[in-house]
């Protein structure tokens, strides 16, 4: 569009019209600054930077046009409501972000990059229609809390279980059928909410989590627990409201926590 990829830097009026776009409540106008300044050269005058990075949807299209040099020292990136369908692969050049909420949006996955923001330690995906997470997000080792309730997941990856800072867990309300045996890996999770699941069975793994202080199994299919939740020395609470357990069976565990506040 422009032979000389120093115009925006020497044309006054052409930055002036830029910031205009910039500044307008029109998604059509923003994203016309970008292909404007993608086809100067690319080049990002100081001048503009601030208005590029004002709105948290303005970061992910300076991903998706090629500016990642604007964004990267970014720590917080929050897009809530915005009918988010896709999130781009070049997520993974926000290489010092700690958190990412993209709670209430049409996202169906996350892209494999995700697995790559290594210092990231709060992920919200809540209230998106995913189906599919990927292994990925088993490199996410600095990660303490995973919010994915109001989805639409019926299983989880193994190597959710690398998660070693994980502490905090959110699973409710998909339909979730099977928990992989590795997420008694997570040595130092103290919440796990999987409430209105599809769930028959827990693993005996779970009697591995050590450091569990809440666990939430209300609203699923299950009949019994595994004889391992005895191990769960630091167990505070046990919700299990809406579960077909038999009278037998609620006595079983009362016995077996005999601390722990539970709802039947």
């Amino acid at each position: 569009m422009f032979h000389n990829s120093n115009y925006i830097t020497s044309n006054p009026d052409f930055i002036s019209k830029i910031q205009q776009l910039l500044e307008s409540t029109q998604t059509t106008n923003v994203e016309l600054a970008f292909e404007l300044l993608k086809g100067a050269g690319g080049h990002i005058p100081q001048s503009l930077e601030k208005y590029l990075i004002n709105k948290q949807e303005k970061i992910l299209l300076c991903l998706t046009y090629g500016f990642a040099q604007v964004v990267s020292n970014i720590n917080e990136l929050w897009i809530n409501r915005a009918f988010l369908k896709r999130l781009p692969a070049e997520i993974h050049y926000l290489k010092n972000l700690i958190s990412l909420n993209l709670q209430n949006n049409q996202l169906h996955t996350l892209p494999r990059e995700v697995g790559r923001l290594m210092y990231l330690r709060h992920l919200n995906v809540s209230k998106n229609p995913l189906n599919h997470l990927p292994k990925e997000v088993g490199r996410l080792r600095k990660l303490e809390e995973l919010l994915l309730s109001q989805a639409q997941l019926t299983r989880l990856p193994r190597e959710i279980g690398k998660l070693e800072s994980l502490r905090k867990l959110f699973l409710g309300r998909n339909q979730i059928q099977h928990i992989p045996a590795e997420l008694g890996d997570l040595e130092e999770l103290e919440v796990l909410d999987l409430r209105e699941n599809e769930l028959v069975s827990i693993p005996m793994e779970m009697g591995y989590l050590k450091n569990l202080k809440t666990l939430d199994l209300r609203r699923n299919r299950l009949r019994s627990l595994p004889q391992e939740i005895v191990n769960l020395k630091n167990l505070k609470e046990l919700y299990l409201y809406g579960n077909p357990l038999p009278i037998s069976e609620k006595e079983r565990i009362q016995k077996l926590l005999p601390q722990i506040k539970m709802s039947f």
